[in-house]
């Protein structure tokens, strides 16, 4: 994710909501870590990890009043069936009322980001494919030896995939046989 757009979203996550402050954390689901990526006017992290950790595992937007009666409204960034990003916001005025439409804006800020790392995922997968296929056609244009290209053509194509084994078979026509 771009730091630049992360810290556009906690900044509009802010102001919108009227908040004190804002922070954006990337979640490793598989390491169990979250790693706090951009905040707006936070001078330290109003919450721990005990409250940081309910809010992930809640999947969905939530609001927790704190002790001291301040108040968070987290919306998770969930993308290939994890929660990859929370954005949280916090708000320190006593009896300030939080409105739906406050964890609607967030919610909606997180969907925005998920969905912008979904086509980063997905624009990084086809300049993969795509220095794939130059590579086959730089090896097509510049030999002449047959078995050269063809080994190269299942290399990458076996690379593209992410294939331990590959074969490169032909069709035979008068029979129908594949021949290695």
């Amino acid at each position: 994710l771009d730091p630049d757009l992360l810290q556009s979203v906690v900044r509009q996550a802010t102001i919108q909501c009227r908040a004190e402050g804002c922070g954006f954390y990337l979640c490793d689901p598989e390491r169990g870590q979250n790693t706090l990526l951009a905040t707006q006017n936070l001078p330290k992290e109003p919450w721990d990890e005990v409250l940081l950790k309910e809010m992930i595992d809640s999947r969905q937007a939530v609001i927790k009043t704190l002790p001291d009666q301040s108040v968070l409204m987290a919306a998770p960034l969930v993308w290939q069936e994890a929660v990859r990003g929370l954005l949280i916001v916090f708000v320190s005025k006593p009896g300030r009322t939080i409105r739906h439409r406050d964890l609607a804006i967030i919610q909606s800020l997180a969907d925005l980001t998920a969905s912008v790392a979904q086509q980063n995922e997905r624009l990084a997968r086809m300049t993969t494919q795509f220095r794939t296929l130059h590579a086959i056609d730089v090896a097509l244009t510049s030999s002449l030896e047959l078995d050269h290209v063809l080994n190269l053509i299942l290399e990458k194509a076996a690379e593209l995939v992410s294939a331990e084994h590959g074969s490169l078979r032909h069709l035979e026509p008068e029979t129908g046989n594949l021949v290695l």
